[in-house]
């Protein structure tokens, strides 16, 4: 079957899909999870359990203490993108949600998401809204976006359900790593990339290689989920790095490096800067090395990219600011944001239309 599936009858039939919930490690937080999923009152929801080699016993919890739910060991190498691709290639349904072991969500989530994919043509991929478990008036996550500096564009976290009410049409949005998504489709782009480590754009990429091919992905903002607050450290920040130089180098265009050069360079020696003041010069240098080491790779997967291109960079990329989490969104550094933020939109405001 090619595009999406025929819309939901007027009794709000809908196809059967699979939940998959990845776990690692996840007895402190699995049980919500799991309870709120078996709520959901739609015929046809398969629950899937994958988990990534958990060593605090929740796999055998999860055996012994939900019978009913399709356990799955994958691997125990650590690889998220590795993962996700055993779920999109081992789901009994043509639709499937990527889940958190963390996330709690609403019982008519999955059936909001489902609506606008089957309602329109070549929709790869939806998202929900998600709020906080402890306040769930506060935003943690809403419409993803990439700024045009490879950094995540600035989100609606922290902001509260007041001040952005839900959307009754869905907007375009850049996934991240909880989505619904139609498997007929992603097998067209390749899956996710397992050559991300864990970190900024292990994600993402995969939407976004399906943007550039011609295919749409959706928020949707009436579709609740809840997620605890984070934690925030730099133990992420070797994949941070490594992940931002392999989307430059694969994704843009020729003519997007050209265009975006006068502003991507100065901002690369900031970052250059700043990394040598939080200590992490050698993982900056030790990413750069393995992207050179890669660099056949890299090549062969940019050739891929761009031979396949239906649809521009400025499809997915904006200057619509730094997200809640970036490096200039803080207190300390927000005049340097403000100041980037500023020149940064003049200038995509200049050269959008050339991408």
């Amino acid at each position: 079957m090619s595009g999406n599936a025929t819309p939901p009858d007027d009794r709000g039939a809908l196809p059967p899909y699979t939940i998959a919930v990845l776990n690692f490690n996840g007895m402190k937080v699995l049980q919500p999870t799991l309870e709120a999923l078996l709520k959901i009152p739609d015929e046809g929801c398969h629950i899937m359990i994958l988990d990534n080699g958990s060593t605090d016993g929740s796999r055998e919890w999860i055996a012994e203490n939900y019978p009913q739910l399709d356990l799955h060991l994958t691997a125990d190498d650590g690889n998220l993108p590795r993962v996700r691709n055993y779920a999109l290639e081992h789901a009994p349904t043509r639709y499937m949600m990527l889940c958190d072991n963390d996330l709690i969500l609403a019982p008519d989530c999955p059936r909001k998401l489902l609506k606008p994919m089957l309602a329109r043509p070549n929709v790869l991929a939806c998202t929900p809204r998600m709020v906080y478990i402890e306040n769930p008036d506060v935003i943690h996550n809403d419409v993803g976006r990439v700024h045009f500096l490879a950094v995540s564009g600035r989100s609606e976290r922290g902001r509260t359900v007041q001040e952005i009410p839900a959307d009754d049409v869905p907007q375009p949005t850049v996934p991240g790593g909880i989505a619904m998504i139609d498997r007929e489709l992603a097998a067209r782009i390749g899956l996710f990339d397992d050559l991300y480590p864990f970190g900024w754009g292990c994600d993402a990429e995969f939407y976004i290689r399906a943007t550039i091919a011609g295919l749409h992905s959706l928020h949707a903002s009436d579709a609740l989920s809840y997620h605890p607050v984070p934690a925030h450290s730099f133990a992420r920040s070797e994949g941070q790095i490594h992940n931002r130089y392999r989307f430059i180098l694969t994704m843009y265009s020729g003519r997007t490096l050209l265009l975006l050069a006068p502003l991507l360079l100065p901002f690369e020696a900031a970052l250059t800067t700043l990394f040598a003041t939080k200590g992490l010069s050698g993982v900056q240098l030790r990413c750069i090395r393995r992207i050179w080491r890669g660099r056949a790779e890299v090549k062969a997967t940019r050739r891929t990219i761009q031979e396949g291109r239906r649809a521009s960079d400025a499809a997915y990329l904006d200057a619509s600011g730094f997200s809640g989490g970036g490096p200039l969104s803080s207190r300390k550094l927000a005049w340097i944001g403000a100041a980037v933020n500023g020149v940064s939109a003049a200038y995509w405001t200049l050269v959008k239309r050339l991408i």
